[in-house]
């Protein structure tokens, strides 16, 4: 029930949010709803007790961290660097399970997903972790590396 509750509150704020938008930019609804839209959208996420978490906006402070590693990714071989430099770690054995877990989480699940859309047409799953998307990138240039190995070995 809190739940669904919560979802309300969010589908609320985004249909007045959008409401608010368009009259502030646009001035095309009618009068009467003009002169009921009287607060902020700030107001009104405060009034339904939401916060950045439950509206699935992310602060641009927050935004800007996390993505600023990844943002310069837009090919394959981008990928491969960040891959080898940055990700590969979170394999080694020798990693405790706590800087494991704060690496893995550094990066958004939005920016994972990105970044597996490099390698793959197939769209990701609904419900498809971290870890899964991290693993995919894994077997990806381990088998890559692999082939390349027999390859070289061929000729």
């Amino acid at each position: 029930m809190l739940r669904s509750q919560n979802n309300i509150r969010k589908d609320l704020f985004y249909v007045y949010d959008a409401l608010y938008t368009s009259i502030k930019h646009d001035g095309v609804l009618f009068e009467k709803l003009t002169s009921k839209l009287k607060h902020t959208p700030e107001q009104v996420r405060q009034a339904l007790g939401l916060d950045d978490e439950h509206t699935g906006q992310n602060r641009p402070e927050q935004k800007i961290k996390r993505e600023e590693r990844t943002q310069n990714i837009k090919d394959i071989d981008m990928l491969r660097t960040f891959y080898y430099n940055e990700l590969k770690v979170i394999f080694e054995n020798s990693l405790e399970e706590e800087k494991r877990t704060k690496k893995l989480n550094s990066i958004s699940l939005d920016e994972y997903k990105r970044m597996y859309s490099i390698i793959s047409s197939v769209p990701i799953t609904k419900g498809t972790s971290r870890k899964d998307i991290l693993d995919s990138l894994r077997y990806y240039f381990d088998d890559e590396a692999r082939t390349a190995s027999l390859i070289k070995n061929k000729y």
